[in-house]
Formats: structure tokens, C-alpha cells, sequence
């Protein structure tokens, strides 16, 4: 008997190169017992409404694309659960160009390959980080890291090499890095660590907030973030400069960034981000405006079939 299921795409995910056709995702759902209904993404934003249909069609949601579709589709999924009382299970099949969160859940990276899990995979529940704005009420939800500061200014940055980074991939970052760098003030950012095992307040550069230990695919910043644990892990750099920031990218690397004396370490569920001056915000790799921020870990949650016997290293 078929297996009913909304598959949640976005066309336009991906550097183009290896991403599968429509045609061959549908034939290897189908081959491993899925029917599915489509719900393309139309425009930037559109995943969150395309999540929440599929949410009330289903009780198995596939998304398809990268981690910011990803994020999308699992705020619309949120959103219809937080109405109706029931939440679906996901099926991620990366075609992203990053894929963090399919990384961190030992989902394989080909796409194809992701689509057995709707066969084989096991339920692994993952606690979502919310975000608010001062004065109110809508949530938005994240799986992976919220960042303010240069980090956010080159993933801003990144609408400028929408072209470079489908020719590039990941590399086109650099690009963007090289030119937010130079114009980039570093304004100074006000961390409240409202909960945690350091609570008070701290001045710094740039921030990392980590609700899983992926943050750039080949490396991490957030060791001891769980995205199965409702905890951040909160990275504060607390100089700034663009050489900075370029020295930590080889300890993070090698998963030797606590060594730097200018990095900050501490565990949150509620926090605060502000900043007098003008600083961009990112969310699981997409851009969502500037400071200031909240952020705190609700009870939300969401089921991803994940590899049988896979656990976090």
C-alpha cells in the first residue's frame, strides 16, 4: 500500500550541478512505497505557507532543498501543529548547497539516497530555537545557529553572487566574505544571557547562537549544541576585525575554536541580542534583517527520519 506524503520543494535550490530532476526525487519516492503530492515554492518566503498546506494534507511532510527551504517549510509545519494538535513527520532530501542540518543528522547527501529513509529511517525528535522581535508575539523557529554580525553580513552579502554561487558552491562565500569584510564596521553587540549556567550580560563583535553543532558543512563552531537537547550553545567573539574572524575559520576547522582567547563560551535557553548600531542577522544561512533579537527554546519540536542506528557524534 502506497504511503501518502507532501513533498515540499524549491526549485531553485542548489548550485544546479547535482541536484536531481523532479522526474527521478518522484520515481525514487515512489520506488520506496511513497505517494506523494508536490508543493513548489513560488518565491523567497513561500516555503513556510507550502509547509504548512503539506502539513494539513499529511501526515508525512518530505522537504526538499536547502537548509534555508528547509527552514521554511519547518516553520509552516510548526505553525499548522501549533493549530491542529498534530505534527507530521519530515523526510529531509538535501539539494542545498550546504546541507548543514542533513550533515548533522547523518542523512546522505545525495538526495536519491535520502529519499530510502522514508523506508528505513527511524523518528529522531530535534528541539527547534525560537526568535522573536521586541514588541511582538510571531515566532520565528530555527534548527541550526542564529548569527549577528560579519558571519550574517556575508550570508546578506550573498544576494550579490546568487549567479557565483550556482557556477561555485560554497566557494562563492568567499566572495561575499572578502567584500563584506572590507565594508563591514563591526558595531559593538550586547549579549543578555537571560538563562544558562553564565547568566549576565557581555559586549562583543559578532555572535554565534548554535542550536545544532553544524555550522558550515566542513566545520563547527557550537561543539556542545544538541539539536535532540532544548539548550544553545552561544559563541561571542569579543574583538573585532576581519582578520579576526579570518583567523578563528582554521580552528573551527580542526574543532579547536575554544582555544582562542577571543572567543566566548556558554550554554542558554533564553537570551537577548541588541546593538545601537545597524548589524545584520542570520537564520540557518538565510538573511532575516538586523538586531535586536530574542531568542529562547519553547518546547518546539519536530520528528526527522533519520539513518537506523544513527546517533550524534
Amino acid at each position: 500500500m502506497k504511503r501518502p506524503l507532501g513533498l515540499v520543494y524549491n526549485p531553485a535550490a542548489g548550485d544546479g550541478r547535482w541536484r536531481p530532476s523532479l522526474e527521478g526525487m518522484l520515481r525514487a519516492l515512489e520506488g520506496v512505497g511513497g505517494k506523494v503530492e508536490l508543493f513548489a515554492t513560488r518565491f523567497a518566503g513561500d516555503g513556510v505557507e507550502q509547509g504548512r498546506l503539506a502539513a494539513e494534507r499529511h501526515d508525512l511532510v518530505a522537504i526538499q532543498g536547502g537548509d534555508g527551504s528547509i527552514n521554511e517549510a519547518i516553520n509552516g509545519i510548526v505553525q499548522s501543529a501549533q493549530l491542529s494538535g498534530r505534527s507530521p513527520r519530515i523526510l529531509l532530501l538535501p539539494g542545498g548547497t550546504m546541507n548543514v542540518l542533513c550533515r548533522d543528522l547523518g542523512i546522505p547527501l545525495d538526495p536519491l539516497e535520502a529519499a530510502t529513509l522514508l523506508k528505513s529511517g527511524e523518528p529522531r525528535r530535534i528541539c527547534l530555537g525560537a526568535s522573536t522581535r521586541n514588541g511582538q508575539d510571531t515566532k520565528r523557529y530555527f534548527t541550526l545557529m542564529t548569527g549577528a554580525g560579519l558571519d550574517a553580513a556575508i550570508v546578506h552579502g550573498m544576494t550579490q553572487f546568487a549567479a557565483a554561487k550556482r557556477v561555485l558552491g560554497p566557494f562563492a562565500f568567499a566572495l561575499s566574505g572578502f567584500s563584506s569584510g572590507l565594508m563591514y564596521s563591526f558595531p559593538e553587540i550586547e549579549v543578555v544571557v537571560e538563562e544558562g549556567d553564565a547568566p549576565g550580560v557581555y559586549r562583543g563583535a559578532e555572535v554565534i547562537v548554535g542550536k545544532s553543532k553544524g555550522y558550515g558543512g566542513w566545520f563547527t563552531v557550537t561543539d556542545r549544541a544538541d539539536n535532540a537537547q532544548p539548550m544553545f550553545e552561544v559563541a561571542i567573539a569579543r574583538r573585532k576585525g576581519v582578520l579576526r574572524h579570518m583567523a578563528a575559520i582554521p580552528l573551527a576547522l580542526f574543532g579547536q575554536l575554544k582555544r582562542s582567547s577571543n572567543y566566548l563560551f556558554m550554554m542558554s535557553t533564553r537570551l537577548q541580542i541588541n546593538s545601537a548600531g545597524n548589524v545584520p542577522v542570520q537564520m540557518d544561512g538565510d538573511p532575516v534583517g538586523s538586531l535586536p533579537i530574542n531568542l529562547s527554546v519553547d518546547g518546539a519540536s519536530v520528528e526527522v527520519l533519520v539513518p537506523d542506528g544513527w546517533s550524534q557524534p
